[in-house]
């Protein structure tokens, strides 16, 4: 999880809520701010599906992928359709 985000969780209880709604989160398998385990901790905060995808790269590794992130978008948001 992202350091922002673990510090508002951290210091104020009303922000700990379980989402009713899919989550995805996205991590770089080498970034040196959020780890993929990290990352992962998004899923205790859902009480529907979670999802995990990890690409190759740093903390920019989006750039790097954005053909394949598109896809996963379009993937996620048109399944809900």
């Amino acid at each position: 999880m992202p350091r922002a985000d673990r510090l508002h969780l951290e210091t104020d209880d009303r922000l700990v809520a379980e989402l009713r709604r899919q989550v995805t989160a996205l991590a770089g398998d080498a970034d040196p701010r959020v780890t993929p385990a990290e990352a992962a901790a998004w899923g205790d905060h859902t009480t529907a599906s979670f999802g995990l995808e990890v690409f190759s790269g740093g903390h920019f590794y989006l750039t790097e992928h954005q053909e394949k992130l598109a896809a996963l978008l379009r993937s996620r948001l048109t399944s809900r359709v």
